[in-house]
């Protein structure tokens, strides 16, 4: 009959250092909540430029992205592939059709102070950070609001600055 070896594999130092580890992360872990509760959510940075526009489906499958309220063309997405921007409108529009949301109200396309650039939806409060999907998306959504802006000749923003 095989014998039952006694004791542990590992000391008991080595647990009692890993248990603490543990504990440590914990505690770690909810003083980070705690104080993300207590001084909220970091300010975002003012708009520096923004366009308002709107997603336009064509009957054969392309896709007209319009300046509002023009409606200028200011990009065409051509039937192949799925498209980056043809991600972010489905996206944003699963979330409109979810609420029961106007899906023809126009969104805005934000650059702020830091640089960074954004779509929002205004009707849902939703926002999708760009910079996070790689620097030739943001590359592209910069050059739509560029082209919008250089179209009507705005320097400055309709939607007020954070004057924080």
């Amino acid at each position: 009959m095989a014998q039952v070896a006694k004791g542990s594999v590992f000391p008991g130092w080595f647990l009692a250092g890993a248990g603490g580890l543990m504990a440590l992360a914990l505690v770690s872990a909810g003083i980070g909540r705690y104080q993300k509760s207590v001084n909220g959510p970091a300010p975002m940075p003012p708009v520096i430029a923004e366009v308002s526009i709107r997603f336009d489906g064509q009957q054969d499958g392309s896709m007209l992205i319009r300046r509002l309220p023009d409606d200028r063309v200011i990009e065409h997405l051509p039937t192949d592939g799925s498209g980056f921007m043809r991600g972010i409108h489905r996206s944003l529009n699963r979330d409109r059709a979810m609420r029961q949301l106007d899906p023809a109200a126009p969104y805005l396309l934000v650059r702020r102070t830091n640089g960074r650039q954004a779509v929002i939806d205004p009707l849902s409060g939703e926002r999708i950070e760009l910079d996070g999907f790689g620097p030739s998306h943001s590359q592209h959504v910069g050059r739509l609001i560029d082209q919008g802006q250089s179209q009507t000749g705005l320097s400055t923003p309709s939607m007020t600055k954070n004057q924080n």
